[in-house]
């Protein structure tokens, strides 16, 4: 329970400017959305603001850079979080419910 605390302090609501981490294989991804001709603005907008901020950006320096606010900004981070790491406890409990060997 003390990691959860602390995942959500650090991670998801960081009080000091911090560094997006991207996976391998996530900056291309991001990096494709972006060249994409026929995705929706928003997306292209979401994918600039996840390589900027693991670019080390400021957040208030991309809100500025795409005109909208810092929240919006946090707000879009700390969904590319949690989209991960729900997927990351959703992988974990496919693996745990396995069927049993006969």
């Amino acid at each position: 329970m003390i990691d959860a605390i602390r995942f959500w302090e650090d991670i998801v609501m960081p009080r000091k400017n911090s560094q997006l981490v991207l996976r391998d294989g996530d900056e291309e991804y991001l990096r494709s959305l972006i060249k994409q001709r026929t995705i929706q603005a928003q997306i292209v907008i979401r994918a600039h603001i996840l390589l900027d901020k693991s670019n080390g950006v400021s957040t208030r320096d991309i809100a500025s850079v795409y005109d909208i606010s810092p929240t919006t900004v946090q707000l879009c981070v700390r969904k590319a979080v949690l989209t991960v790491l729900c997927l990351m406890i959703s992988v974990q409990v496919v693996r745990l419910r396995l069927p049993m060997m006969p």
